[in-house]
């Protein structure tokens, strides 16, 4: 990981808050796409929180093991109005690029809807 700042979890939230890319212990962040900042516990499998310029600050609501609760305190963006979202969602988020792809994909009508609607 090339470039990025080594933190640890007592400055982590700064590094958080400017959305800045960084690596820690079992811990990094990174921006995706043009737009998508994320922070992750451990590896992709687990991403903390996401930034997107259209939504701010998504949290993912599922809890996974004890240091990954450490990891999500640390790294809190510390801002209380967030939108929050399940480990799965978070995925399907950050695959998409940005919030607005994501919403754009949940909204697109499932295969034989015309038919079903026409009947």
């Amino acid at each position: 990981m090339v470039g990025k700042i080594r933190v640890n979890l007592r400055t982590a939230r700064a590094h958080v808050q400017r959305k800045e890319s960084f690596i820690g212990s079992h811990f990094y962040s990174d921006w995706i796409n043009r737009g998508l900042y994320a922070v992750y516990s451990y590896s992709p499998h687990f991403p903390m929180y996401v930034w997107d310029r259209l939504a701010g600050w998504i949290r993912n609501t599922d809890k996974y093991s004890p240091s990954t609760s450490r990891h999500q305190i640390a790294c809190h963006p510390g801002v209380t109005d967030m939108l929050e979202m399940n480990t799965g969602q978070m995925r399907d988020l950050i695959a998409a690029g940005s919030w607005a792809e994501y919403v754009a994909r949940r909204m697109e009508k499932p295969a034989g809807w015309g038919e079903v609607c026409r009947a």
